[in-house]
């Protein structure tokens, strides 16, 4: 939920691995230990997630946003090693964490 990875955010705890215990901590955590750790994973991975630039791009048709797919002639068109050994060959493939927890504004035009 948006509310934890919000609160993660903030939390510098050691886990005890029972994930079922609440988290006590300055400021609250809305959840137990299983939920902070998914949250912190969600955090890595949006950060983390790396892939070869140009080998996604968005899929306009899938009608969900940050929805990617592999490019075509992505296979044909794959850098050197040269190009992998650079920073410009890597990209982020994962949606990038906003403030809110979420990956995507709220689509204020859809409310009446």
């Amino acid at each position: 939920r948006a509310e934890e990875i919000v609160a993660a955010r903030n939390i510098k705890r050691m886990l005890t691995g029972k994930l079922g215990s609440p988290v006590c901590s300055s400021p609250w955590f809305p959840g137990t230990e299983a939920h902070l750790l998914r949250s912190q994973i969600a955090r890595i991975t949006s950060t983390c997630t790396l892939s070869v630039s140009g080998w996604y791009e968005v899929d306009e048709e899938a009608g969900i946003k940050n929805k990617l797919k592999v490019a075509e002639g992505a296979a044909e068109s794959f850098p050197s090693h040269e190009d992998l050994a650079t920073q410009a060959g890597w990209k982020h493939s994962a949606p990038f964490l906003l403030s809110t927890g979420k990956t995507t504004w709220p689509d204020l035009e859809a409310y009446p």
